[in-house]
């Protein structure tokens, strides 16, 4: 039987992204997001309020349920401090820890069906730098009054189809399938 994924991320776009991503690899699974206080998210955010955030998980967390921290790499920060802060927090917790590189819109544009959507080459996003602004400039290209910030996120979104050559991604779908919560 299958439990549920106790998801912490930066914001509420990575759980979407997330979310998606997971129906689209057939993954059925309960996952509850476990939102950071404040208006926006952001890594200081996350470091800031992870160790409370991992106490609620781990205390809510049932026998066949999974605590993932999910951010993003984010190359262009030269303060690394927060990276090795969130680590060194998962590190020894029963907790999955994921990173994208350099961030999570990597995975959405390695997803063969969004780059079908956006009339692209279906590739490896991982070692690319800010792929948000490439995304968004993508979009704007090929559907001028969409954004993928905001309300179009959804139709973005809708377009995975779990088909993906990002490697981060697929070690990450490896991982989380071996986990108690999706077996």
């Amino acid at each position: 039987m299958t439990g549920t994924i106790w998801l912490i991320t930066e914001d509420e776009s990575d759980y979407e992204v997330v979310i998606h991503i997971l129906r689209a690899k057939d993954f059925t699974i309960r996952v509850k997001w476990l939102k950071l206080s404040g208006k926006s998210g952001g890594i200081s955010r996350l470091v800031s309020q992870l160790e409370l955030q991992l106490e609620l998980a781990l205390a809510r967390k049932g026998q066949n349920d999974c605590v993932v921290v999910l951010h993003d790499q984010d190359n262009t920060q030269p303060d690394r401090r927060h990276y090795q802060d969130i680590a060194a927090a998962c590190k020894d917790q029963p907790v999955y820890h994921l990173v994208a590189k350099d961030e999570i819109e990597a995975w959405l544009l390695a997803d063969k069906g969004l780059s079908d959507w956006l009339k692209i080459k279906h590739q490896n996003w991982d070692s690319e730098t800010k792929p948000s602004r490439e995304l968004e400039r993508l979009i704007r290209k090929q559907y001028p009054r969409m954004h993928y910030r905001g309300a179009d996120r959804a139709k973005v979104l809708a377009q995975i189809t779990g088909e993906s050559k990002s490697a981060v991604l697929e070690k990450a779908i490896a991982d989380l399938r071996t986990a108690p919560c999706t077996r």
